[in-house]
């Protein structure tokens, strides 16, 4: 005989038919009606065996009948631009338990699709929602790792419970970019009369290839102070000297450049030279007659 039972509750019973060999089948949790089994939960089987000496044999099995996906909440964002190493974090959990080894599978993926590796994170398991994530992931970027060059990746992950249903798989966009952007050495820059103006554009251009692109474009004149110039590919600095007050001296002066690319990799300085120079030039003119008489006294 057979007896499923949730808790006390009996759900289904029967007799059960032997083979000759010993050997028994039937559908347990179900009959001709449909699904018995219609709430998530704990069940038990319980199943005994009558010999022709009256003896009895029985065996228990305990039985989690979950339909329920596990759950999954990714926190590192849906797009990661980085220049360095990629780290995931998350929840995972499941009302009936999490699968006790590879609950949570993160898969990297190349630009074709292609799978690079695979991870399998430790997780706290829990069967309600974490406060705070239960697992993390750290991919490395660079010769040797998992991930070599740059270019865009795919990161998919998701969690599996015991039963090894699947949760909606969560993706994560990733560009890597570990290549420093480039300043133009072509760097445009006043003439000393054009200092004695009130101002001056400075201008020049900048590149990051096949990178994540020139974010920012900054300018100096002492390497300690940095300013945003307007434009990244083509940009202009407009230096208003009489209000800025820039230089307290006149002379040669050095201008400095950097970019920063999206990933935050910042290209070499660049530099261009100047002379500064506010002071209009000085002189006078000799009264008329006197210079009458010099010119008598060269005859």
């Amino acid at each position: 005989t057979f007896v499923l039972k949730q808790g006390e509750t009996v759900i289904q019973s029967g007799t059960l038919t032997v083979q000759p060999n010993g050997m028994w089948t039937q559908e347990i949790g179900k009959n001709d009606t449909g699904l018995l089994m219609t709430t998530e939960g704990d069940y038990t089987i319980q199943v005994s065996l009558n010999d022709n000496a009256g003896k009895t044999s029985t065996q228990t099995v305990n039985v989690v009948y979950d339909k329920a996906l596990p759950q999954l909440s990714v926190t590192s964002g849906n797009s990661v631009i980085t220049n360095g190493n990629v780290v995931i974090s998350g929840k995972s959990w499941d009302t009936y338990g999490l699968k006790e080894n590879g609950s949570v599978v993160i898969t990297l993926k190349d630009a074709d699709a292609n799978i690079v590796r695979s991870f399998t994170p430790e997780v706290a398991k829990t069967t309600s929602e974490p406060t705070d994530n239960n697992w993390e992931e750290t991919i490395e970027v660079g010769e040797g790792k998992s991930i070599e060059t740059d270019g865009k990746y795919t990161v998919e992950i998701k969690a599996v419970d015991k039963v090894g249903k699947e949760s909606v798989i969560k993706t994560i966009n990733v560009d890597v970019d570990t290549t420093k952007p480039i300043v133009g050495s072509s760097i445009i820059v006043p003439t000393s009369t054009q200092t004695e103006g009130t101002s001056f554009k400075f201008n020049g251009i900048s590149s990051d290839g096949e990178g994540t692109g020139v974010e920012k474009v900054e300018i100096s004149f002492d390497e300690e102070t940095w300013v945003e110039a307007v434009g990244t590919s083509v940009w202009t600095y407009t230096s208003i000297f009489s209000e800025e007050k820039t230089f307290e001296t006149d002379g040669a002066k050095t201008i400095y450049v950097r970019a920063t690319d999206g990933a935050g990799n910042e290209s070499e300085i660049r530099s261009g030279r100047f002379v500064f120079d506010s002071s209009r030039p000085e002189g006078k003119i000799k009264n008329e007659a006197h210079m009458q008489k010099e010119v008598r006294n060269l005859k």
